[in-house]
């Protein structure tokens, strides 16, 4: 069952919730609060952290947003005054152990509650608009991985931000700078070549994800997002997948700063497919060297 009590620490007193198990993901939580009913709570803080270069130096921002919202790093990088080319070098892929130790929490524990000595090395701590549009709410703030204190978001910020002034949120009120735009490549004589050995492809659900994944066509390499099926592209949609064109590996944008971003002719079906296709030939050419 879950127990909900009060804390008294240096937020003053408020709600804490300590569910009995851990969980180190929002999805996680979501099915921990189906499962138990639970309702104190409307919505979570997601916190991920992001590492980026400034000239010769690794430099940190943590972005808070609403547990099912995606980060938007064109607005990190307008709100925060970033250069283009400083934006272009964000990346959340960080090893646990650089997350802890930058954070001093354990991922899954990530929030905008940071030790003083540990936000020393944070740029800047950012709630972004698509959490302050609904700040009013009552937040999940994670203490640990199984533990949470509850409080909306503009009461968070307000005691987080007179305490520090890294503690930051969105001024802009138009649309920011660097927008995603795609453009769709032709379907005629398209053919790609998967070049990251499908490392990135992972179980979700009943289907697979290939969010992550690198192909090469027509010499250039981009990431995908999840392709769509037939089904899904059949009437309104077309079939496609997001891609997002890389450059040495990093995000490549436009002259205009947006994010260069295609809609490739790939259905889920053909990269499932090839995925199939792939381990099937890996597994009998192995038999047939063991024979």
């Amino acid at each position: 069952m879950l127990q909900t009590t009060t804390i008294d620490d240096k937020l003053g007193t408020l709600p804490r919730v300590d569910y009995g198990v851990e969980t180190r993901t929002c999805k996680e939580k979501y099915d921990l609060w189906e499962r138990e009913g639970f309702s104190e709570a409307k919505d979570m803080i997601k916190s991920v952290l992001i590492a980026y270069q400034k000239g010769d130096q690794e430099h940190y921002i943590i972005a808070c947003t609403t547990g099912r919202s995606r980060i938007d790093f064109a607005e990190i990088a307008y709100e925060l005054s970033l250069s283009k080319q400083e934006a272009e070098t964000f990346s959340t892929r960080l090893e646990p152990y650089e997350v802890e130790e930058i954070t001093g929490k354990r991922v899954g524990e990530v929030s905008p509650l940071i030790d003083v000595k540990k936000l020393e090395k944070i740029d800047a701590v950012y709630f972004t608009r698509e959490l302050m549009w609904s700040a009013e709410r009552t937040y999940d703030v994670p203490l640990s991985l199984s533990k949470a204190i509850l409080i909306s978001a503009k009461e968070l910020f307000q005691i987080l931000s007179q305490k520090s002034a890294k503690y930051k949120t969105y001024s802009h009120q138009g649309s920011y700078n660097i927008k995603r735009e795609q453009e769709h490549l032709p379907e005629t004589d398209f053919s790609f070549e998967v070049i990251d050995n499908w490392q990135k492809v992972k179980p979700k659900d009943s289907k697979l994800s290939f969010i992550g994944t690198k192909i090469s066509y027509d010499g250039l390499t981009y990431v995908l997002k999840q392709p769509r099926t037939k089904k899904e592209g059949s009437r309104s949609k077309r079939v496609g997948c997001i891609a997002t064109l890389l450059d040495d590996d990093r995000i490549k944008h436009r002259e205009d700063g947006r994010i260069h971003r295609v809609v490739l002719p790939i259905s889920y079906e053909e990269m499932e497919t090839r995925y199939k296709t792939h381990f099937f030939r890996k597994r009998s050419h192995k038999f047939l060297t063991e024979f």
